[in-house]
């Protein structure tokens, strides 16, 4: 089964490789396999595997855009977004015990309605309001549910205003708060913050290493979303070993 999980995500992160970032990267598809293949190892065949994969894949392709242009479009965020609201959707109605069946016709609903939606952005249409009519219909479910809606208020929010005054002191894009913030509705605030913490490590050990080895100059500017999609890969496989290892050493 390992196995298996191992080719399907090479095989779909090559199709994404075509169809989305026009080149064959296979580094790429073999890190997001390997990945996933952690992800299923760690949580099996469940929502949560299914969940951290598809946030692997979308950060997959924001992070390598940002890499090659430092550019982070606002349309994969709102992808992203959109699919942590529908998994978010999604726990709250197994919380309450409904249905496989019911779940998956509600997914389809709410997938559909996000094609439309999308499609109506691409084409700078106003029928974007589809979208947000989603938002608010996922976000009822977290206030009438078992759901906490502070934590994943938090897990969103803290973690986008450290990145934000970063962004404001020139040290990092608004991009930036924006993969920060899609990262916060897949994960929950513990997990948001050693993201956050694993994100600007990663980024900063980067940096001072093109700083001794001179391949930029201090103030040069990097595109920092790589380094957060490796941490939140970090984070889903390893997220709270680290948070325990660090309770404990202070």
């Amino acid at each position: 089964m390992i196995f298996l999980v191992f080719i399907m995500s090479f095989f779909i992160m090559n199709i994404v490789n075509k169809c989305i970032l026009k080149e064959k990267n296979i580094v790429l598809a073999l890190g997001i396999s390997i990945l996933s293949t952690g992800i299923f190892f760690k949580f099996g065949l469940s929502i949560e595997f299914l969940k951290f994969s598809i946030l692997a894949l979308v950060l997959a392709i924001i992070g390598w855009i940002d890499f090659k242009t430092q550019d982070v479009y606002t349309l994969h965020i709102i992808i992203g977004c959109l699919i942590g609201l529908i998994f978010i959707g999604i726990e709250f109605f197994i919380s309450k015990g409904i249905s496989l069946d019911t779940i998956l016709s509600f997914t389809l609903f709410i997938v559909s309605i996000i094609i439309i939606g999308i499609s109506d952005i691409r084409a700078n249409e106003e029928k974007w309001i589809y979208v947000s009519m989603i938002c608010i219909y996922l976000l009822y479910f977290v206030l009438k549910g078992n759901l906490n809606f502070i934590n994943i208020f938090s897990a969103c929010i803290i973690p986008s205003l450290v990145i934000g005054a970063l962004a404001l002191a020139g040290g990092m894009g608004w991009g930036d708060v924006e993969i920060i913030f899609m990262c916060g509705l897949f994960l929950d605030f513990k997990m948001s913050l050693v993201n956050l913490f694993m994100g600007i490590l990663l980024g900063g050990l980067y940096s001072i290493y093109l700083i001794i080895f001179k391949k930029k100059k201090g103030k040069t500017s990097i595109a920092f979303g790589p380094y957060i999609a490796l941490g939140t890969g970090v984070t889903v496989l390893l997220g709270e070993q680290i948070l325990n290892w660090y309770i404990n050493f202070i």
